[in-house]
């Protein structure tokens, strides 16, 4: 923090009345030229009053600051027209809002607790509405009734994450470019997440069409899950898509099914690709049983089968391979399809240093 320019004066004996304008320059923020008015004591500083212009915008408001631990503090600000573009390119517009903050300390571990009311203005061309509270407590973050409107795009969080979760989100848009621009096409995500932060228990739903990211596209995309990592229940997951893939390369279908526990699943997937003149559509099935602990996944593939042309020709393999899989090494064996009199396999073995 330095100011290259400015004046600023006390007045009268302890504690002093000061005042001050200037140039205000930081580190990770844009400069801003303003005044200030309030009291210096011996234990605090109380600002009664500072009217800042920056980003293209306004910022006025209040604050304090006990000089002793733990360094409680205060700050309101009502700002108008403030222009996001120069932190981040991307996001030209004019906000404006109101944000009452306390907390105690001044480095990156310090409590904090901060309400955002009557959030409105644009964000690159998209009318913006917004409220909500976050707060950090020792660990602790708790987000509060947090509510975003951009466009037709909204989003609705509440949640408490420590070492145990409590979170409920929705988010839903017609149009995702208006959020991510390398991305297309709509979604509706919504969800539950709770339990201990290392086994939570997360129940998820995901709508999407017309998605596209970097080459990658789907007409549909449905994916619904219940998993709970404690083991103590079943869990489910499925995935549906039509027209997926990469570039031309696209599948018409593809269904994933899980269920199971960590220590005990069952996963099932099909793949059908896209017909050709008056070919039948290729079409790929697997059955595989798992059992994931320590981060090592352990896994059979019980069956395997392609099946392509008109009239079909199947592939299949010849009995169960075994699959290991975790972040230092992974296995395949036993892999081996029939082909005629004899047998295609592969296997292999990887080995971090």
């Amino acid at each position: 923090l330095r100011s290259p320019q400015g004046e600023a004066t006390l007045r009268g004996t302890l504690p002093y009345e000061f005042s001050m304008a200037g140039r205000v320059d930081t580190r990770n923020a844009p400069s801003a030229n303003g005044t200030a008015t309030g009291i210096l004591a011996k234990d605090n500083l109380s600002v009664a009053s500072y009217d800042l212009h920056t980003l293209e915008g306004r910022i006025t408001g209040r604050g304090e600051l006990q000089f002793a631990e733990p360094r409680a503090w205060t700050l309101e600000a009502n700002a108008v027209g403030l222009n996001p573009v120069a932190l981040h390119a991307e996001l030209p517009g004019s906000v404006s809002f109101r944000a009452i903050a306390s907390g105690a300390g001044l480095n990156e571990q310090a409590d904090f607790r901060l309400r955002l009311a009557n959030v409105r203005g644009t964000l690159r061309g998209e009318r913006l509405r917004g409220a909500g509270e976050v707060e950090r407590r020792d660990r602790r973050w708790m987000v509060q009734d947090l509510s975003v409107a951009l466009g037709a795009a909204n989003l609705a969080l509440h949640a408490n994450l420590s070492e145990t979760l409590d979170a409920r989100w929705n988010l839903s848009t017609p149009a995702i470019e208006k959020l991510w621009p390398d991305a297309q096409g709509s979604i509706d995500f919504s969800g539950t997440a709770s339990g201990k932060r290392a086994t939570p228990h997360i129940v998820a739903e995901l709508r999407g069409r017309d998605l596209s990211y970097q080459g990658w596209s789907a007409r549909t995309l449905s994916i619904d899950g219940d998993v709970d990592a404690t083991n103590t229940r079943p869990s489910r997951l499925t995935i549906a898509a039509e027209q997926i893939g990469h570039g031309d390369r696209l599948v018409q279908t593809l269904r994933a099914n899980g269920t199971g526990t960590a220590l005990d699943h069952r996963i099932g997937v099909e793949i059908v690709g896209v017909a050709e003149n008056s070919d039948a559509a290729s079409r790929a099935q697997m059955q595989v049983s798992g059992h994931y602990e320590e981060q090592t996944w352990t896994a059979t593939i019980a069956t395997t089968q392609f099946t392509r042309g008109n009239p079909p020709q199947e592939l299949r393999i010849a009995e169960p391979a075994n699959v290991v899989l975790s972040q230092d090494h992974a296995s395949l064996q036993n892999f081996c399809f029939v082909l005629a009199a004899g047998r295609l396999c592969a296997g292999g073995q990887w080995q971090s240093n």
